[in-house]
């Protein structure tokens, strides 16, 4: 495949994508140089010439102006992609679980790019072209209302994600955690040098995940001819279904899942969620309800070919009982008592997603039928008590 252009901030990257097996990867165009300090002091096992999952996930991993000279550690250039705080690698042996292979090693907390690649700053927020602003640092309290740190991942952060009870629970598939690793002191005294800063309690680690693929549903949208990166409209199907089947089962306890960002980001071409702090129980409200199964559809429509819906709606229908894949009438909104029909709005706000402009009405139609289906069987199964 031709390279092309990943958007992002603070830069767009040039990327291209290469196949391990069924599995598309997105890797940069050149490689990427990190350090990799061994937690167990011993870096010779990443000596014998390999990109291994067994020693990386050992190892933090970050750029080497965070590490001191004399420290044990190992320059790699490594095939990989950076994205936020994160940056897939991509092994050159599989590392399995439970049988099955992950070509993609996940490092969350390794810095993210700013006025330079892949950084690290405990109380300043690299400010990105706000009301045409030129990209500035400023105090992070300013900037970051979830009270993060660029670059890095705060130890409760790492506990609350590796603890996560929301969606795993629910027998919902979210991208694989490996461990979560605590950044040396050695480490952080580097960063504190680096940033000149005083002691500041630094208490960082980083998570490791792994992952079949790291195409990311919003990659394999712009890029179009989805057939092409292994989408399987019937592994799909299923992962809604749990999802939709959970929304039920929670609306009967005045619960629900709720959702932010973009479900396109938050979501690997396989189907597989992934960033589980972007995803929290609610108090049960029926369009919000409803506004996360429109963005749980809406996301898997857009990176279906039109001939792989029917097999969706089946699949979605079997798993859930709800009949989906039955046609629905032309009106595709419904009601209860009296209130507002609620129609697939979401897709005129600001922060859903437009698939109109580059999709044909079936898939919009599409849409909007589960979610008729799907408010029908809200109102069914969980009745007066909305």
């Amino acid at each position: 495949m031709q390279p092309f252009l990943l958007q992002r901030t603070p830069t767009n990257l040039k990327c291209q994508v290469v196949w391990k097996g069924k599995s598309p990867i997105v890797i940069e165009n050149k490689p990427v140089q990190i350090a990799a300090v061994p937690l167990n002091g011993n870096s010779r096992q990443l000596r014998n010439g390999k990109i291994s999952g067994d020693a990386l996930k050992d190892c933090i991993i970050v750029h080497p102006r965070y590490v001191e000279k004399d420290a044990e550690h190992r320059i790699l250039k490594v095939h990989g992609l950076r994205l936020g705080r994160t940056i897939d690698v991509l092994l050159d042996e599989p590392f399995s679980i439970a049988g099955e292979k992950h070509w993609i090693m996940n490092f969350k907390g390794v810095g993210a790019d700013a006025d330079e690649p892949m950084v690290i700053h405990p109380t300043q927020w690299w400010w990105i072209n706000r009301a045409y602003v030129q990209d500035h640092w400023a105090p992070r309290e300013n900037c970051d209302k979830f009270g993060r740190r660029w670059g890095v991942v705060q130890d409760k952060e790492a506990w609350s994600e590796m603890n996560e009870d929301v969606m795993q629970p629910l027998g919902i598939d979210m991208v694989m955690h490996v461990q979560a690793n605590k950044v040396p002191w050695a480490v952080i005294r580097q960063i504190e040098q680096v940033t000149r800063l005083g002691n500041e309690d630094l208490e960082l680690s980083q998570i490791v995940r792994a992952c079949k693929t790291n195409m990311r549903m919003i990659t394999a949208y712009a890029l179009g001819a989805f057939n092409r990166y292994g989408v399987n409209a019937e592994r799909i199907a299923e992962i809604d279904a749990k999802i939709l089947s959970a929304q039920i089962r929670l609306a009967q306890r005045q619960e629900m899942l709720g959702a932010s960002g973009d479900m396109l980001s938050n979501r690997y071409v396989d189907g597989t969620l992934t960033d589980s702090e972007n995803f929290a129980l609610k108090q049960f409200e029926i369009y919000n309800c409803m506004k996360f199964i429109a963005l749980v559809v809406h996301s898997s429509i857009s990176v279906l070919e039109e001939a792989a819906i029917p097999k969706y709606l089946e699949t979605l229908a079997k798993k859930t009982g709800i009949p989906f894949d039955k046609k629905p009438p032309v009106e595709y909104y419904f009601d209860y008592e009296g209130k507002t029909p609620l129609w697939l709005r979401y897709y005129s706000e600001p922060y859903v997603p437009v698939i109109v402009e580059k999709s044909t009405g079936l898939m919009e139609r599409t849409c909007r039928g589960v979610l008729k289906r799907f408010g029908e069987a809200v109102i069914e199964w969980v009745g007066g008590r909305l």
